[in-house]
């Protein structure tokens, strides 16, 4: 007797892997993703964003390609529903999971934006403070670097090119001073209200150095200054 797969794992045997999926819509070549993947394992950075940091994917391409991938919708993020979406979902858990709350969907379930679609666990988790289910929709990458200054109040300051402005925890992963692992765990214990700043909380959690805090920053301030001249 055979066990035969769910309709589900079908569904999942048929999708193909990020990188495939992106050689075979022709956006990136068999070369930029081998160098990609092997990034991917020396940064612990996703694919995707590896990709974006070569230069080699733009970010509009991604979300269509997770969105395919994942059959989950795009969508767009709109400022205006951030502050009633935090009564739903906590400042600590939108960081931890990298997601931003947005509204209702036709079904009354509260909708979720994120730039990759959450683990089972994560969407437990959401779904267990929002108080039900949630649904997820993929959004750019850069919309939620501002949908979090936004949530952090420094939404009015926004300039056009802030958008283009790497996050901290990012960055300190990419330049080495955290691994992802490290710093997910510290976030565990963050609290925004409480604890203030990301990036100072890390130095006083003994997480990263304050050199590292000031490296990172100086790169944001750099990655700000380009885009204010492109």
């Amino acid at each position: 007797m055979h066990d035969f797969p769910s309709a589900a794992g079908l569904s999942e045997k048929r999708r193909q892997r990020l990188g495939e999926l992106l050689v075979s819509w022709q956006a990136i070549n068999e070369d930029q993703l081998k160098t990609a993947m092997e990034d991917e394992l020396a940064s612990e950075a996703p694919l995707g964003r590896v990709l974006l940091a070569r230069g080699w994917l733009d970010e509009e391409t991604l979300a269509e390609a997770l969105s395919f991938q994942s059959e989950l919708q795009r969508a767009a993020l709109d400022p205006s529903l951030l502050d009633e979406g935090q009564t739903h979902v906590p400042l600590e858990h939108a960081i931890r999971y990298r997601i931003l709350p947005q509204g209702t969907d036709h079904a009354g379930r509260r909708i979720v934006l994120a730039a990759s679609p959450l683990e089972d666990e994560a969407l437990k988790e959401i779904e267990r403070v929002s108080g039900g289910p949630v649904t997820q929709r993929i959004v750019r990458e850069s919309e939620i670097a501002t949908g979090f200054r936004f949530l952090r109040g420094a939404g009015n300051a926004l300039e056009p090119n802030e958008t283009n402005v790497p996050l901290l925890g990012d960055l300190l992963i990419q330049m080495g001073y955290i691994t992802r692992d490290s710093f997910n765990e510290a976030l565990k214990v963050y609290r925004p209200e409480r604890d203030g700043r990301i990036g100072e909380f890390m130095v006083a959690y003994g997480a990263i150095s304050a050199r590292a805090l000031s490296d990172a920053v100086q790169t944001q301030i750099r990655a700000r200054e380009a885009g204010q001249h492109t």
